[in-house]
């Protein structure tokens, strides 16, 4: 059979490539075949991944186990205080927040199951979603029950808009006639939240960095977290690696601690709650145990950042030169 060809080509070449072309397709079709190509690929790289996960464990298993006690700790407080609010779970901020922080919750994981893969890039890319969880939540925390209504119901129209239309309800954006028009980006969105001068600082700096890094731009594809070490060793990277991964910890536990105290301020402040539990100890009982495991993970997250300081260091110092 002949086939189309570049001139300088036989046709007995393009014939055999066909041949080998045909085989493979014909051998594909048979399991035992495919298991067997499958494990050979596999098995050829893995002393290679196997190398880079374990110098990732040795390295950054403290820090991962400190990561994941929080996680953990987290997951136990939302579910003692949640387990309780029976009575408020009908108001629309109530259900709103909550799911916010329990998908929060869950990307916080993901994060985790990245950075032990050693995917520094991949983890940094989810650690902007739960960014904008967080904001969500303190923007729907700070200006009521109405916009939280107005998130819930955008979520359950039939064909929901991909704007933030439902963020029009908020007291902000009362005079604004661009975002009562439906026209609110998530920046007008942050611009509004209420949170403590320290948090926006470090949120601001988280985005400018991951801005960088996560869309596909010319700065994100030469800038990759992992990218000074492969450029040094004249490498290009393309699956697990070492370098990078303190840096999305940092801001995952940052985000996940804050997400937890939009949650528990919000479940706790409820009015409905306090009035239900007004001749009991329960509201009481559980605000100290908020309060309690609020301190503590603030100094587990302290001592994650305390052993994340070495890498932070090395990279602001290479970063100025």
């Amino acid at each position: 059979m002949l086939i189309n060809r570049d001139e300088g080509i036989s046709n007995v070449e393009y014939n055999e490539l066909w041949d080998r072309i045909e085989k493979e397709k014909s051998n594909i079709i048979n399991k035992d075949y495919r298991i067997e190509k499958i494990l050979k690929t596999i098995q050829s790289h893995k002393p290679n991944k196997d190398t880079i996960l374990s110098n990732i464990e040795i390295i950054y298993g403290e820090i991962f186990g400190i990561y994941e006690y929080v996680y953990h700790t987290v997951i136990d407080i939302t579910a003692k205080v949640d387990e309780k609010s029976d009575t408020i779970r009908k108001t629309y901020r109530y259900d709103s927040i909550i799911h916010i922080h329990c998908r929060a919750c869950q990307i916080a994981l993901e994060i985790l199951c990245l950075l032990k893969n050693g995917f520094a890039d991949g983890a940094f890319a989810r650690c902007r979603t739960l960014w904008e969880l967080v904001i969500y939540s303190n923007f729907i925390n700070t200006y009521g029950e109405s916009v939280a209504q107005a998130y819930w119901e955008q979520a359950r129209e039939e064909n929901p808009s991909k704007n933030a239309v439902w963020a029009k309800e908020a007291s902000c954006f009362e005079k604004n006639k661009k975002a009562q028009g439906g026209s609110i980006t998530f920046d007008d969105i942050r611009r509004n939240c209420k949170m403590p001068e320290d948090v926006i600082e470090s949120w601001d700096n988280f985005n400018i960095h991951s801005s960088k890094v996560v869309h596909a731009s010319p700065i994100a594809t030469f800038g990759r977290l992992l990218n000074k070490k492969a450029i040094e060793h004249n490498a290009l990277v393309v699956g697990h690696s070492i370098e990078g991964l303190w840096f999305p910890v940092k801001y995952a536990l940052l985000f996940l601690f804050q997400s937890t105290n939009e949650f528990t301020s919000m479940a706790l402040g409820e009015e409905t709650f306090k009035q239900y539990y007004l001749k009991s100890l329960v509201h009481e009982e559980l605000l100290n145990q908020v309060l309690e495991t609020t301190v503590f993970l603030s100094e587990w997250i302290n001592a994650a950042n305390y052993l994340i300081h070495p890498f932070e260091s090395t990279f602001l110092a290479n970063d100025s030169k």
